[in-house]
């Protein structure tokens, strides 16, 4: 299982992808911060720097993301709808997580997974 780090990496690599057109700088002039912060995030040398509490409530904010979104796993799949119906499961209540899933499978298909 990923850590909090590893999750955190990948959701904020997600972000700068698809909320800011891969641009890091695009990214730190949301947040207010110096453009250099950003890519110590994703540096693989001795100075990179794990996203803390603080930066992930700020990177939420800056891509209009709920508080919490930075820290959850994704399922990883490209279906935008499957992955909105995850995240609002996971946020909102695990336990529902099933029923949605099989919801929106049986749209898909029509029938019951």
């Amino acid at each position: 299982m990923p850590t909090i780090d590893e999750t955190r990496l990948a959701n904020l690599a997600r972000i700068v992808d698809e909320d800011f057109g891969g641009s890091k700088a695009a990214l730190a002039r949301s947040m207010e911060v110096a453009p250099n912060n950003i890519p110590r995030y994703f540096s693989t040398q001795k100075g990179r720097r794990n996203i803390s509490d603080e930066a992930a409530r700020l990177i939420e904010e800056a891509a209009d993301k709920p508080v919490g979104w930075l820290d959850i796993r994704y399922m990883g799949t490209d279906d935008p709808e499957l992955e909105e119906l995850y995240l609002e499961a996971k946020m909102r209540d695990p336990k529902s997580l099933k029923a949605l899933l099989h919801g929106y499978i049986q749209g898909i298909h029509g029938r019951k997974p």
